[in-house]
């Protein structure tokens, strides 16, 4: 196939491309503030579950690097003993919820950038989802500037260092997540062997823990995809002619480069 019918493109920008159908769709029925109000709601929510599974995951990092055996429950009726193997399950299990909820928070970032442009023509999301959500409104402060001001040196030292007061510290404590659950499953297999269920939990355990990671990863990477010549003809042109009474000029063409039988 020709490269003029193959592109390559990131997930993300796929994403992107058929959240800007939808969102001429809603634009029939529901007013542009409404629909950004929904989209920064929505935003706030999830990293509201990401901060949630990641506070989850320290307290039972913490635990896990105290190397006790199990974790003794009492409850009124029974008293629960859960091998740390299992805990360590559930940290693998929060850490997924925590950045996949996460991953879907910059994801929005990027749709409520879109609709941004595509409803209001304005290009400052800092700025324009203020009326909705304020608690962000410190960060517009140190974006770098583009327009009709151009951001020196020490604006972008600002910025850099705010950035990486943000970021250092969550780094640090999904590192130490990371690390205790890396420890404590390696710790797990030492005891019992390769082949258990122990060692099988851990297995997936961290599947579920480096998935996000690498799901974040791959979203960036550009995949190719080929044109869908079919559908594009008799799906998309040929209905836009019909709906005038016309066939489209190309028609015969396309006739005879279907494949017969």
């Amino acid at each position: 196939m020709s490269n003029r019918k193959r592109r390559r493109i990131t997930l993300v920008r796929l994403a992107a491309h058929d959240f800007r159908r939808a969102l001429r769709v809603w634009q029939l029925s529901r007013a542009s503030l409404d629909i950004m109000e929904k989209l920064v709601g929505e935003r706030a929510q999830t990293l509201a579950s990401s901060i949630k599974a990641l506070g989850l995951s320290i307290v039972l990092a913490f635990w896990l690097n105290t190397n006790r055996g199990s974790l003794d429950i009492q409850l009124q009726l029974i008293d629960l003993s859960i091998p740390s193997v299992y805990v360590n399950f559930a940290l693998s299990l929060c850490l997924f919820v925590s950045l996949i909820a996460l991953l879907n928070y910059f994801v929005l970032n990027e749709f409520i950038r879109v609709a941004s442009n595509q409803l209001f023509k304005f290009d400052s999301v800092w700025s324009i989802t203020t009326l909705f959500e304020g608690s962000g409104a410190w960060s517009a402060t140190v974006v770098p500037q583009f327009r009709f001001l151009k951001s020196r040196i020490a604006h972008h030292f600002v910025s850099l260092v705010s950035l990486l007061t943000m970021v250092l510290p969550f780094f640090a404590i999904v590192g130490f997540c990371y690390y205790v659950s890396i420890k404590t499953g390696v710790a797990a297999i030492r005891d019992v062997g390769i082949v258990s269920i122990p060692s099988f939990i851990s297995f997936v355990g961290w599947g579920l823990a480096l998935y996000p990671i690498l799901f974040s990863v791959i979203i960036l990477f550009p995949f190719s995809f080929d044109k869908n010549i079919d559908f594009i003809r008799w799906s998309f042109i040929f209905r836009i002619h019909r709906r005038t009474g016309e066939f489209p000029p190309r028609l015969p063409a396309w006739l005879d480069k279907q494949p017969r039988d």
